[in-house]
């Protein structure tokens, strides 16, 4: 059985640039892989994800110019030594969906997804960097 994990948030004081909300989840201790996994320009349905070793300079030249365009931003982030991953998705910088797809932390003797460990190291983190929050959605479909 799949099961599909989602946290959704609307930021109230998002910076105009989304390359700060991605330096953000870095300060946070989410990290790229040496072959970062991103959605690609003119990538219209976002699933074409590409894997390739690219120098921050080039990955977030790429995000702006995605923004420009007003495409979705998608990166795979993992919490600082550890395998455990997040799809981030951005539409622009204000709504970003988090989806702890990647060998997700899971509550113990159970398959149910360990939202806390998520919420505690995305949102309460920049809570504590200084974002505020206005909506904050959560959902896991099985």
């Amino acid at each position: 059985m799949s099961r599909e994990t989602s946290i959704s948030v609307q930021i109230h004081n998002a910076p105009e640039d989304i390359v700060s909300v991605i330096k953000a989840f870095q300060q946070i201790g989410w990290e790229f892989r040496p072959e970062i996994e991103y959605l690609p320009l003119h990538d219209e349905d976002a699933s074409n994800w590409q894997k390739e070793k690219l120098s921050p300079e080039e990955l977030f030249a790429l995000i702006d110019e995605k923004q420009r365009n007003q495409e979705t931003i998608g990166l795979i982030l993992y919490y600082h030594n550890t395998e455990i991953g997040i799809m981030l998705l951005l539409w622009q910088s204000e709504q970003i969906d988090i989806l702890p797809d990647i060998n997700r932390k899971t509550l113990k003797n159970s398959d149910i997804t360990d939202i806390s460990f998520y919420l505690e190291r995305t949102v309460v983190k920049l809570e504590e960097f200084g974002y505020v929050f206005t909506q904050i959605d959560i959902c896991e479909t099985i």
